[in-house]
């Protein structure tokens, strides 16, 4: 089996740091500042009654597909980069800091970890050997070239499989199934992503 060196370790960093560089804080609302007011005379009448809260958006409900018996949460992009992740660029080496980052992932994604999912995407091989990848990327949108676009921390998934590996198939998106890990992925103390899985098989390739 091939170490991950030469040109799939520079597709692996390359991806991860620009996932790192593509997010960017949203900058907080800011309330409109009251002018200065004439003073008001006589009797306070009732106050207007405060704007409602935005609503909150639903969850979409969960959809699964079974799987010799066993039920499998289609885990699409859409949900999985639906919330903003802001990947601190220093090292992480004071107590709780991993916890703290992991504050930005909604309690509805970290239910996520630990379960069997189907994730759609594009195959960014890592180790290739013969055709077969035992390590990869499934990211959201087809990787053309290094100037294509930034892509998200939240929209790649790393991921591991046993054995001889699965098919290479690059240029068409593939559907990868497995068991989801969701927290900081850490090297060397940075964050370089929030999501690995246990890969199994590619549930969609012709040839497995």
């Amino acid at each position: 089996m091939k170490s991950k060196s030469g040109c799939t370790k520079v597709i692996l960093v390359a991806v991860l740091e620009l996932a790192i560089a593509c997010v960017v804080p949203r900058a907080p609302g800011q309330a409109a500042g009251a002018k200065g007011a004439a003073a008001v005379h006589g009797s306070a009448i009732e106050a207007s009654p405060s704007p409602a809260a935005a609503p909150v958006a639903k969850t979409p409900a969960p959809s699964f597909t079974s799987v010799g018996g066993q039920p499998y949460r289609n885990a699409d992009f859409q949900l999985l980069a639906s919330y903003p992740f802001n990947a601190p660029n220093d090292k992480l080496t004071a107590p709780g800091a991993i916890a703290e980052v992991e504050k930005q992932i909604p309690a509805s994604i970290k239910a996520l970890d630990g379960k069997k999912v189907m994730i759609k995407g594009f195959l960014v091989p890592i180790k290739d050997v013969e055709g077969l990848s035992t390590e990869f990327l499934i990211v959201r949108d087809q990787p053309t070239c290094c100037y294509s676009g930034m892509t998200a921390i939240t929209e790649f998934v790393s991921v591991k499989v046993q054995g001889k590996g699965v098919a290479t198939i690059l240029d068409q998106p593939v559907t990868v199934q497995g068991t989801l890990h969701v927290g900081a992925v850490l090297e060397s103390g940075y964050v370089l992503g929030v999501y690995t899985m246990d890969g199994e098989k590619l549930a969609d390739s012709p040839k497995q």
